[in-house]
């Protein structure tokens, strides 16, 4: 599975990216947010087996061009339908990891005991394997327990419901600070 939320923007594969640096010792610079990208890791990395501090590309209010109502901050997501929501709070991978490529609601719940568990279960209830909660390509979606709806946070503070119906390019749009195709929440 691989949305194709970037049809039509030449620019698309640019708007995805990671801008987490590899460790010191990996020789990868360290890497800062393009102005056309989406939000990611803002902060620190602390490498867990040398103990060093990297410092992450940050992300300011003039960074996001295409408007602070027009940008999704925040939204919810269901920690048991991500392998990487379930660490806890202060784990990298608990908190940033959702964008809006995946479809609302995109069914990533089933968990297993380890990964090849839960593709199992996945494809014993005769599904692809995208429904696993290990998936990253689906489980990074932003995901509600309220039938057919999210909720999302804009960068302005707003908050806004966004149906599973919504234009998915619209909402794509609104996943992007700087990419220069502004979503208006308000068609949604």
């Amino acid at each position: 599975f691989r949305p194709r939320a970037g049809v039509g923007n030449p620019n698309w594969n640019s708007t995805f990216y990671e801008s987490a640096p590899g460790t010191p010792a990996s020789g990868r610079p360290m890497s800062k947010a393009s102005p056309a990208g989406c939000f990611h890791r803002n902060g620190k990395y602390i490498d867990l087996t040398s103990g060093d501090t990297v410092r992450l590309a940050a992300i300011k209010f003039k960074d996001i061009t295409d408007g602070l109502s027009s940008t999704i901050l925040y939204g919810e997501a269901r920690w048991e339908c991500s392998g990487q929501a379930r660490q806890s709070w202060a784990h990298s991978n608990g908190f940033d990891r959702t964008n809006t490529l995946v479809p609302i609601n995109y069914d990533s719940c089933i968990y297993g005991s380890s990964n090849a568990d839960a593709l199992a279960k996945a494809q014993a209830q005769g599904k692809t394997g995208c429904e696993a909660s290990n998936n990253w390509k689906t489980e990074r979606g932003f995901k509600s327990q309220h039938p057919g709806i999210v909720n999302v946070t804009m960068v302005d503070g707003s908050v806004h419901t966004i149906a599973e119906t919504a234009d998915h390019f619209v909402f794509n749009r609104l996943g992007c600070r700087g990419d220069k195709l502004v979503g208006d929440v308000g068609t949604l």
